[in-house]
């Protein structure tokens, strides 16, 4: 130890490890927790040695936990990191906007933290700045810090937001901190406080990987200092906290089940109890492909309010084309023809339907014309 005084001009913590998180009880007892530090074994250097610290709780019931560990030192030196290039990120996106974002994934911060604004990005690249503020603390007789774990907690937030390339509606989980190689941390100036306390963060990704990010941010005062550092923090998806929808039903999604109907070849007799749209389920049933072609288009309507996917072709004259289509577009299999299926059809400048058809459904009175027209090679017709 030294015998004079030292100006500390940083704090540096290196090798840190987050095994869990600290929780804190919701009643008047709290949580006591303990912060170990002693020198450590590998520093030569009796003045800017290094110290390693745990950080653990004990539960009412007397169970210790460890939350945190790692080392630290301070700095003398006055020389501060040069702060990095901010690429040009077009993109703009409110605070409220984001903490919505974390919200829906379980994240729910409190109102001191949630001092993250004006964040910038591109969309594309992995990272993002924002717009926040210098403090040391924010209630009376509070604990003193070289920054407030507020500021702090906004440049972790920050990281989330780079990893989904500042894209709140891309966001599918937050991501939680596990390890960090180094972070410096400098005492602000008195005229930093005393100025404009505003600051900005930036925060990138290098490399992003599919659940496992590694985070980088700089925290830079109104002059254009850095104010803390922090390289490599891993950071792991997160999906314990996303709450449970109510508005999701949850349907059984059996792996498979059996469904058995009538084979329409093997029909006989009249079968009166069927009618013309039971008739085309169950020729659907045995061949999915199957191609109807109609000229009503009520007709068209009772098939696809049983057989939405059902591919249908439905005939009409020109003057009614456009509602029809109209009627029908929300259904992607079918198609309607300004045709009249009794008559000629190069009479109506149609060369020839360029598909065949498996069934016909046409009005009764028109199926004698149907069955001779020439338009139509024999198929199945289904009168009614």
């Amino acid at each position: 130890m030294s015998e004079a005084p030292l100006e500390i001009d940083s704090y540096i913590f290196r090798d840190i490890s987050i095994q869990q998180a600290l929780v804190t009880p919701d009643d008047d007892d709290g949580i006591e927790t303990l912060f170990n530090m002693r020198p450590s074994r590998l520093s030569t250097d009796e003045i800017m040695r290094w110290w390693d610290f745990n950080t653990s709780s004990i539960s009412t019931e007397g169970h210790v936990k460890n939350h945190m560990t790692g080392r630290i030192r301070i700095n003398t030196n006055k020389r501060r990191a040069l702060a990095r290039t901010v690429p040009n990120l077009p993109q703009r996106a409110s605070g409220k906007l984001w903490n919505q974002a974390l919200k829906m994934v379980g994240f729910n911060y409190g109102p001191t933290f949630q001092d993250m604004d004006n964040i910038t990005f591109d969309g594309i690249s992995y990272c993002a700045q924002a717009t926040t503020n210098i403090m040391i603390s924010v209630m009376k007789d509070e604990s003193r810090h070289v920054l407030h774990p507020a500021i702090l907690d906004s440049c972790l937030q920050l990281m989330i937001v780079a990893i989904w390339a500042g894209r709140a509606s891309a966001m599918k989980f937050g991501a939680v901190p596990v390890t960090a190689e180094e972070i410096v941390i400098w005492k602000p100036t008195q005229a930093q406080l005393d100025g404009s306390s505003s600051a900005k963060a930036f925060s990138w990704i290098d490399p992003r990987g599919q659940r496992l990010f590694n985070a980088h941010n700089q925290l830079l005062a109104s002059d254009g200092q850095v104010l803390m550092e922090i390289k490599s923090m891993q950071c792991t998806a997160y999906e314990a906290a996303i709450p449970q929808s109510l508005e999701d039903v949850t349907h059984p999604q059996p792996y498979s089940h059996i469904v058995s109907k009538p084979d329409s070849l093997l029909l006989r007799g009249s079968q009166s109890h069927l009618s013309l749209v039971d008739f085309i389920e169950l020729v659907h049933f045995k061949n999915p492909a199957l191609k109807v072609l109609t000229s009503d288009t009520a007709t068209a309507t009772a098939f696809l309010a049983r057989l939405p996917k059902l591919c249908l072709t439905v005939a009409t004259d020109a003057t009614h084309t456009s509602d029809v289509t109209a009627e029908l577009s929300s259904f992607t299999t079918v198609s309607v023809e300004p045709l009249v299926l009794t008559a000629d059809l190069t009479a109506q400048s149609q060369q020839k339907l360029k598909c065949s058809f498996d069934i016909i459904a046409a009005p009764s009175t028109s199926l004698h014309e149907l069955r001779v027209s020439p338009n139509f090679s024999q198929k199945t017709v289904a009168p009614y």
